[in-house]
């Protein structure tokens, strides 16, 4: 959603902070996927096949073996989301244009936030990510995987704070 805005009002968006973001839209294979899954959680009207498809792919090993309260939150905020609005989701996710051509042109302060062992988008691909914009920091949430707010909120929440204070407004910083 950010890079999308991004890309329609690049002269309203003072720092754009991305957390476990990719630029890539979904391949062929992927899109599909996502379609697959959508049709079945409408078609179930259960969020069990999310919460089988993704909590364990969005989280950590770490995570999932010694943080099972996580993992029961993440499984429970799945669970609590409606399938029709889930299926939307994953359509619109699959749908999603690719951003790789905007990055070299959004000349703000990037922060993109990594999660060192993120399965769906891995470290490499987000320096790649960071590297693609003209003014971008990578900072590395160690222990998590694609849910750092949840997996480390406080070191996310730092990272976010510090480079709020680095692109808010003069006038902001006196009030």
């Amino acid at each position: 959603m950010a890079l999308a805005f991004a890309r329609m009002f690049a002269e309203r968006v003072r720092g754009l902070a991305l957390v476990c973001s990719r630029l890539a839209a979904d391949a062929p294979a992927q899109a599909r996927e996502r379609e697959a899954l959508a049709a079945r959680i409408e078609r179930e009207a259960s969020m069990d096949a999310v919460v089988d498809a993704y909590v364990a792919r969005l989280l950590a090993p770490q995570t999932l073996l010694e943080a099972p309260e996580i993992v029961a939150r993440v499984a429970a905020i799945a669970r609590r989301t409606g399938p029709r609005g889930a299926a939307a989701l994953l359509r619109g996710i699959a749908m999603r244009s690719a951003s790789d051509d905007i990055a070299p042109e959004l000349t703000m302060p990037v922060l993109v936030i990594a999660g060192a062992r993120d399965a769906v988008v891995p470290l490499d691909e987000a320096r790649g990510i960071a590297a693609a914009f003209p003014h971008a920091t990578l900072v590395v949430a160690e222990r998590s995987g694609h849910l750092p707010m949840l997996e480390e909120p406080a070191f996310t929440s730092a990272a976010l704070s510090a480079f709020m204070g680095r692109i808010a407004p003069a006038s902001a910083s006196g009030s």
